[in-house]
């Protein structure tokens, strides 16, 4: 129960404009496929060195990497997409524009 009480507080006691300028300069490049595969390489490497030593090229582990890799790339671009028409200043979409004017009670 604190703990949401904290989370509550934190939350309503920062001012919106602060909230909404860290969501505008929000940056996804670190979801790019080079890294995303350097990262889970890094990561068998030095959890399962005896389990997973075969880092050639043609391996399929490798391939089943890359796939991960380029699916996580491509769920954060969608995602990254989506979350910038929820923004006024971002939106492209002209349905996302009336649909946040309709949320604060504007007659478009």
């Amino acid at each position: 129960m604190s703990t949401t009480t904290r989370q509550t507080n934190l939350i309503l006691n920062q001012d919106w404009k602060t909230i909404y300028q860290t969501f505008q300069n929000a940056d996804f490049k670190s979801y790019d496929f080079e890294n995303l595969r350097r990262v889970m390489i890094t990561y068998l490497r030095e959890n399962y060195p005896e389990d997973f030593n075969d880092y050639i090229e043609s391996s399929e582990y490798l391939a089943l990497i890359d796939a991960v890799a380029f699916l996580g790339q491509s769920i954060s671009f969608r995602i990254d997409l989506a979350s910038r028409e929820n923004f006024l200043e971002l939106a492209e979409r002209k349905e996302s524009v009336l649909r946040l004017a309709r949320m604060l009670s504007y007659n478009a």
